[in-house]
């Protein structure tokens, strides 16, 4: 016993698309046309029962003329500007295969006018594909072959070209690439040698700070506890250094004989304020 092959049922959408696998079931269980046209009502569900069963007797006749009829009554003419607008929007998009742009052309033209000549599809879908081409693209295209047919070469064209361009665009980053590892490097050395004077001037700028802080440094402190004064005769300090000197030195200018000094028993100050008595501290100390 042979197993049929039966195709879904239809109830909405896309009429050409069912057809197409309605078509291969009647071939695979060799149906001929009137078995076809026969068997054909049992598979439609709902709407498109509906149209199928509103139309006259002559258009249910044959296969042929009842499939016709039916795409035209589950086309309204509302639908079709729908469908006329989203032909219109489809464009190839970057990166994209253009056989599956072509075919989605396809499917929407079909839906739109499902009973179109072979003629005047090809001539809407070859001017819609290369409206939805790149520019540059195009012009390449229209170099190549001023009237181009779709079905024919406009589409491997493009595939071609695409392929060629693609190369043509992984060559050239592999260039800036390389051009780009170039520079880098070149900067990187460019990088080391700067860093390399500044740590050479850092080096020499510690060096002259170090030698300019040796050089701040005082000289230590003369020890004068072994010398003597020749003015006031007394250890620990020489005449320059000697107060008594100054003191003298101004006594003999301004001399006040009212006060005496015990210490020294010089006149004009107080042993506290005596050279002698201040030098001896600073020996001392």
């Amino acid at each position: 016993m042979t197993t049929s092959i039966l195709p879904s049922k239809f109830e909405r959408g896309d009429l050409t698309t069912w057809l197409r696998e309605y078509d291969a079931c009647a071939e695979a269980n060799e149906w001929d046309a009137a078995a076809k046209i026969k068997k054909l009502p049992a598979f439609l569900r709902g709407e498109a029962a509906s149209h199928f069963y509103s139309l006259n007797q002559d258009s249910r006749k044959t296969y042929a003329d009842a499939t016709k009829a039916l795409k035209e009554a589950m086309c309204p003419p509302a639908c079709k500007e729908v469908l006329y607008a989203e032909f219109e929007a489809r464009l190839l998009t970057p990166g994209e295969d253009p056989a599956v742009c072509k075919w989605e052309l396809e499917q929407i033209l079909t839906k739109a006018e499902p009973n179109i000549d072979t003629r005047a599809k090809t001539a809407l879908l070859t001017r819609q594909f290369m409206k939805g081409l790149p520019k540059h693209i195009r012009l390449k295209l229209l170099e190549s072959d001023p009237t181009p047919d779709l079905p024919k070469m406009a589409v491997s064209f493009v595939q071609r070209y695409r392929a060629i361009q693609d190369y043509t665009d992984r060559d050239s980053d592999i260039r800036s690439a390389g051009v780009a590892s170039e520079k880098s490097g070149n900067d990187m050395a460019s990088l080391v040698a700067l860093v390399s004077d500044i740590a050479v001037r850092q080096k020499n700028l510690e060096e002259k700070l170090s030698k300019t802080e040796r050089d701040r440094k005082p000289e230590p402190t003369q020890n004068r506890s072994n010398k003597k004064c020749f003015v006031c005769k007394r250890m620990g300090h020489i005449a320059r250094d000697c107060w008594y000197n100054d003191q003298r030195q101004n006594q003999s200018q301004t001399t006040d004989y009212s006060n005496r000094c015990y210490e020294c028993q010089g006149y004009g100050h107080f042993a506290k304020d005596c050279a002698n008595h201040l030098n001896s501290k600073r020996a001392i100390r």
